[in-house]
């Protein structure tokens, strides 16, 4: 298992802002840090604790040595599939000669095994009771305010005068930002991790892409992986009191992608992708609001590709801090994109691929009434 964690954050110190405010922002940054590495910690330890089961589990219905004996014979067959697809005459096969050769491989892996006299029926069941796990224990959350699912916005339900623009009592930030930030964290076990960052101050511009990929899949092979960029504006308290936040963006991408390559016969996948828009105020509130997702659960094969929001149209999302701040204090509101990015694979061979990036069009900030 591979532990994935790095982040980065700059600020512009404003003329008029105190030097102990933006000092108690980096501070707030590395406390924040610190709690992450915290919750990666736990998960690793609830990952570990699952492997163990599925071990147990596993070696309950299959010696050790009928599971090497398994493994060795995949190995030989990906070995011989992939000199018959990538070198000589057939690496112009056609579709079809494709699937011939896929047939031919768990034909022969299902005459394997009943010579080995492993039950394929009983072990794809441990299999999938291991993916269940994996999926109830980092099911992604779905945002929740005052009872409610926080999500995108519809028209309607903005107010008129965040719809017209209307600044008193709102004040409206735009680009260029004061500050970007990143950050990811997660776990790999048998996949690789490619991220690619956007956090571009001038433009108010957030994203990235979270590709997981595991083109030579073990039997349980596993990603953790949440990613998230923001944008922020320094803003002075004009009376005590929380916060309260409309954020239009528009996407310049948002892309769900997954494609899967079956093995072997005794085979499964599960792939979780969610994207939230969040809120940050540094050294405080953390919120999320739904913005897109998809889930693939137990496919073996098949290529899919989904855009639930378009881009270059607008979406709003709202939010509420958790904290009340004094007048005059200096706040710091972030506004983002977090990806969160769940993979399972046994025996498949697995693309995921999460893209989103949007433009910070404007945050407008007020004391809520």
């Amino acid at each position: 298992m591979e532990f994935k964690s790095d982040s980065r954050f700059s600020i512009e110190n404003q003329p008029d802002i105190p030097d102990q405010d933006a000092f108690r922002v980096l501070k707030a940054v590395e406390s924040e840090r610190a709690k992450r590495v915290v919750a990666l910690e736990k998960s690793v330890a609830r990952m570990r604790d699952i492997q163990a089961k599925y071990r147990a589990a596993l070696d309950s219905v299959m010696s050790r040595e009928k599971q090497a004996g398994l493994r060795a014979f995949m190995a030989a067959e990906k070995k011989s599939f992939d000199e018959k697809m990538f070198t000589g005459a057939e690496k112009r096969l056609t579709n079809d000669g494709i699937e011939r050769l896929l047939a031919e491989r768990v034909a022969k892996t299902a005459q394997f095994m009943k010579r080995s006299g492993i039950d394929a029926t009983v072990l794809g069941k441990v299999k999938k009771d291991f993916r269940k796990a994996f999926d109830r224990a980092f099911k992604p959350e779905v945002p929740v305010y005052e009872g409610r699912p926080a999500r995108v916005m519809l028209p309607g339900e903005i107010p008129q005068a965040v719809r017209e623009g209307k600044l008193n009592p709102w004040v409206e930030k735009v680009a260029p930002s004061s500050t970007w930030a990143w950050w990811y964290d997660g776990f790999t076990d048998g996949f690789s991790f490619d991220p690619t960052v956007y956090a571009d101050s001038a433009a108010a511009f957030v994203g990235n892409i979270s590709y997981l990929h595991d083109n030579d899949a073990g039997d349980f092979d596993t990603a953790n992986v949440d990613f998230e960029s923001r944008v922020g504006w320094w803003y002075k308290m004009p009376s005590a009191g929380i916060l309260e936040v409309y954020v239009q963006m528009q996407p310049s991408e948002c892309l769900h992608y997954l494609s899967l390559h079956d093995e072997f016969g005794i085979s499964d996948s599960f792939s979780s992708q969610y994207d939230y828009a969040t809120f940050r105020v540094r050294g405080g509130s953390y919120r999320t609001s739904s913005s897109s997702w998809n889930r693939w659960d137990g496919f073996r094969s098949g290529s899919w590709s989904f855009r639930h929001l378009t881009p270059g149209s607008s979406y709003w999302f709202h939010f509420f801090s958790a904290e009340a701040y004094a007048k005059d204090a200096w706040v710091l509101p972030e506004a983002g994109t977090m990806s969160r990015h769940r993979t399972f694979a046994n025996d498949v061979s697995v693309y995921s691929k999460m893209d989103f990036r949007f433009f910070i069009q404007r945050m407008y900030v007020r004391v809520a009434p």
